[in-house]
């Protein structure tokens, strides 16, 4: 472990896997050709900020999807 003296972090905020904190929490993903709409939805129903985006053809996650994915898309048909 590198000493970190200058972030005046606890010590068990440098001993606790980040796993631990969100092991009972379910995994939630949208399909890499989901609609906005549909990768909306995903935000709301499971109210969440953000999801990660499955590619299923590469097997591999392409991004992520949020609210300012959604404004961005919004603006930039104006």
């Amino acid at each position: 472990m590198s000493d970190r003296t200058g972030l005046g972090a606890p010590r068990h905020w440098l001993l606790t896997a980040a796993q631990d904190l969100v092991d009972t929490q379910k995994v939630v993903q949208v399909d890499s050709r989901a609609t906005i709409e549909e990768a909306c939805d995903a935000l709301i129903e499971h109210s969440i900020q953000s999801v990660p985006l499955y590619d299923a053809h590469s097997h591999s996650y392409v991004g992520m999807f949020d609210v300012h994915d959604l404004a961005a898309f919004i603006l930039a048909r104006r």
